[in-house]
């Protein structure tokens, strides 16, 4: 039996840390005001990198706001470096896992990008939010996080979602929580003959093929904490599901992957 941090498994999730899940810190830097205050006029690149791997993504922070590159930053302001694919999966499974820090004297940035990371806390599965901007906020990354997860999934080459995504007309699948409202917290995927979007907000282009509408973000918390069976969820009018019961099941499984993967024991 092969090393966790040489099977498929382990490069899929550590894709998945850093092409979904690191990505969610543009949301924290967008809609958590104390994020937005202590990021203020600071300009730096914070690199992730597992180097025996080929594998990084690089934080461009820049006057309070965040975006992601997937380049090898040649000099970057701050550096994390795994040994390894484990390494990298434990660190961002909240697990003992000492990267080596490269840009350690510089203290004020690295306690801004550790407080950065620290809000991420929120996609564990059962957190309990202290407030409703706190819950807001984690409905947000949650949402943001479901579409995320499956883009990287199919272009991580995961053999289910690349197969549904080769064999894909131009489909649009959307979650949307808050229906009723003027701006529900909404992400999309589009994919079509191999190619595969990720979209915040609702698709402005066309109309879903599947959509997950949740009636408000209490309804969706309490079906990803698994607190309401989806069923029961369906007849109290928590959540519906409009489109393709087939490809509404298809999705749900590579949900389901998604979550084994990011959700794994070491």
């Amino acid at each position: 039996m092969k090393p966790l941090d040489e099977t498929e498994d382990a490069r899929l999730r550590a894709q998945l840390f850093l092409r979904a899940v690191l990505p969610l810190v543009r949301v924290v830097a967008q809609h958590h005001r104390p994020t937005r205050s202590r990021l203020g006029a600071l300009k730096a690149r914070v690199q992730f990198t597992v180097p025996s791997e080929n594998l990084s993504a690089t934080l461009v922070l820049s006057e309070g706001t965040v975006d992601i590159h997937t380049d090898v930053e040649p000099h970057p302001s701050l550096r994390f470096r795994f040994r390894s694919l484990a390494s990298l999966n434990a660190f961002f499974s909240g697990r003992p896992a000492l990267p080596m820090v490269w840009g350690w004297w510089r203290p004020v940035l690295l306690l801004r990008v550790v407080q950065l990371l620290w809000v991420l806390r929120l996609v564990t599965p059962g957190v309990r939010t202290k407030s409703t901007e706190q819950s807001t906020l984690r409905v947000r990354l949650m949402v943001t996080l479901i579409a995320r997860s499956l883009t990287a999934l199919a272009r991580a080459g995961h053999q289910g979602m690349s197969r549904l995504v080769a064999q894909s007309p131009d489909r649009v699948y959307q979650w949307s929580v808050g229906i009723d409202t003027a701006e529900p917290i909404a992400a999309y995927i589009r994919m079509h003959a191999g190619r595969i979007k990720f979209g915040q907000g609702v698709c402005p282009h066309r109309a879903p093929f599947v959509h997950y509408a949740f009636r408000d973000p209490a309804a969706f918390l309490e079906t990803i904490d698994e607190t309401d069976s989806q069923m029961d969820g369906l007849r109290s009018g928590r959540f519906t599901t409009h489109g393709s019961p087939e490809y509404t099941r298809k999705i749900a499984l590579m949900t389901q992957r998604v979550d084994a993967l990011l959700t794994a024991e070491m």
